[in-house]
């Protein structure tokens, strides 16, 4: 996959994710015609956001390998290393995920500030752990 082709497809997600939260945000009622709370709604507006972050933190981790390749997990002292576009994908991902979480958590007004340093925590190391052990490769 090509950095084009990885900019195309978060942008695409992007904008899918923003279709659905508007489209569920000025169509979809939170609650049901008998007062409960609607739950595919609810699970639908987290993965329309999820959708729709992971577009964005995406987009914004390719350029930020631009920048700083050693993000990407890539030895700046090889000349002619460049970051693969699979480490920005696989990163906005795990961004996305970690937003997402810390968003349903202060919904359910979970959050506390040491979930905030957990999540964050994780994804680094989730991160860190494929940068040292790349699965799916030989």
């Amino acid at each position: 996959m090509t950095r084009a082709q990885a900019a195309a497809w978060a942008t695409i997600a992007a904008i899918a994710g923003a279709a659905a939260l508007y489209y569920i945000f000025a169509n979809v009622s939170p609650y049901a015609a008998e007062g409960v709370l609607n739950v595919p709604a609810v699970v639908g507006l987290f993965s329309a956001l999820l959708l729709f972050s992971t577009g964005l933190c995406t987009v914004g981790v390719l350029a930020l390998h631009e920048r700083w390749p050693a993000l990407a997990g890539v030895n700046s002292r090889q000349p002619g290393a460049t970051p693969a576009p699979e480490a920005a994908l696989r990163q906005g991902i795990l961004l996305a995920l970690a937003l997402t979480t810390l968003l349903a958590l202060s919904a359910l007004s979970l959050l506390d500030p040491a979930f905030v340093l957990v999540a964050l925590l994780i994804t680094v190391l989730i991160e860190g752990l494929w940068q040292v052990r790349p699965f799916g490769r030989g």
